[in-house]
């Protein structure tokens, strides 16, 4: 027989409810069920060998699967480490052109004294000329025309890495490479740090971006009790009478009941099947089951999703009123059963295997994934195509008058 208010059993109003009242009052005589061991139990029921050991968790069914946004791009990092990428962007491309500015300036002073170097010797050459009675005036000047007017050799190019300082970090952070590798050894440092750094952040970028863009995610917003206390926009609803109940009113966790189950008139429900209902109509509707009970069916291992943390661990046993002579009776029998291996062998082959669902966690690229990317894309057209057009009407003010 079940009992008529569906109830495993608790203590309300000195009076109990459930299998342990009926086991009371002499309606039933042995309890067949896991029932879960708890203090006040003990002081009225005998209990048997344990049969099972569960656990208990929180289950929910999860929110609905984002779908990707205008910021998907943004959101492999946090905005604090968007932030430190710019701060080294800038600090970076500031050390490379100070390095370029510097370079720049000694190679002009160093040019310039080597022109006035070689001006004095020439004049010396010619003041000597003179004494000895040499006339090579024509000579002379085209010597001294080509030589001021040599260029510096086009691999000491300092102006031009200062000038591109910034877009030259940019591209190293980029792994976008540059055309010219700086002659320096100071500035071929620099540059190849901040190159190293650049392929561990496009690497981890890139891993992160398919993950957030292919893999959707169901996990539950909470973990914890104290996380959906926290959170204040679930309520916890829990099997009337059952070892939960007391479990919760016990001292130590008073302030969920106060906050998560008390104030809402539908947190204690009759059955399993209210819980799971309930649950399925509110994504806010948390309710505690048994993890091994709840995975074996479809509806609580795939709909509802279960939290983290394991809320009890119980021993399932049968139940007689306190003082039965059957008890020991059953325990050498329980306990014979598990000796030889006979006991595992029946939980084996008898018991339901957890369900399995199946994974469809990955989703197949589309165009929800990328749009952003194109939208970027027509972004960056339509400006080229406005600059072009302003280039194109208003004429240049640095055009030669003819």
């Amino acid at each position: 027989m079940t009992p008529s208010d569906g109830e495993y059993g608790s203590l309300r109003n000195n009076q109990w409810t459930g299998l342990v009242g009926d086991v009371l009052t002499g309606r039933a005589h042995l309890i067949v069920a896991f029932l879960s061991r708890t203090f006040t139990r003990s002081q009225v029921i005998d209990y048997s060998s344990v049969l099972l050991k569960f656990s208990y968790r929180m289950f929910a069914r999860p929110p609905a699967r984002t779908t990707p946004s205008w910021y998907s791009y943004t959101r492999p990092f946090s905005q604090a480490l968007w932030g430190v990428l710019a701060l080294c962007l800038l600090v970076f491309a500031l050390i490379f052109y100070c390095l370029g500015h510097w370079y720049s300036t000694s190679q002009q002073e160093g040019n310039t004294e080597t022109l006035r170097s070689e001006e004095r010797k020439r004049s010396g050459e010619r003041e000597e000329r003179k004494r000895s009675g040499e006339r090579e005036e024509i000579k002379e000047g085209t010597e001294r025309i080509g030589r001021r007017t040599e260029v510096v050799p086009e691999k000491y190019t300092y102006k031009l890495w200062r000038k591109d300082s910034l877009l030259l970090i940019w591209a190293a952070i980029t792994q976008q490479g540059w055309p010219y590798t700086p002659d320096v050894g100071l500035m071929r440092a620099v540059f190849w740090i901040i190159y190293v750094l650049g392929m561990v952040v496009v690497t981890a970028y890139s891993a992160t971006l398919v993950s957030f863009l292919t893999v959707a995610g169901d996990d539950l917003p909470f973990d914890s009790l104290m996380d959906l206390q926290r959170i204040k926009s679930h309520r916890l609803g829990i099997l009337k009478g059952s070892v939960l109940e007391e479990y919760f009113k016990n001292p130590n966790f008073r302030d969920y009941w106060q906050a998560l189950i008390e104030p809402h008139p539908d947190t204690l429900a009759s059955s399993y099947s209210e819980l799971r209902y309930n649950a399925e109509q509110d994504p806010s509707y948390v309710y505690v089951g048994s993890y091994e009970i709840q995975r074996l069916d479809p509806l609580g291992a795939c709909t509802f999703k279960s939290a983290r943390q394991q809320l009890l661990y119980n021993d399932g046993s049968l139940g007689w009123p306190r003082g039965s002579p059957y008890v020991q009776l059953f325990d050498h029998y329980i306990n014979k059963f598990r000796e030889n291996g006979l006991l595992r062998k029946l939980m084996t082959v008898w018991y339901p295997k957890p369900y399995s669902c199946p994974s469809d966690s990955v989703i197949p690229l589309g165009f929800t994934q990328v749009f952003t990317a194109f939208i970027i894309l027509g972004m960056g057209t339509l400006f080229s195509l406005l600059f072009l057009t302003i280039e194109r009407i208003v004429p240049s003010r640095t055009q030669p008058n003819t």
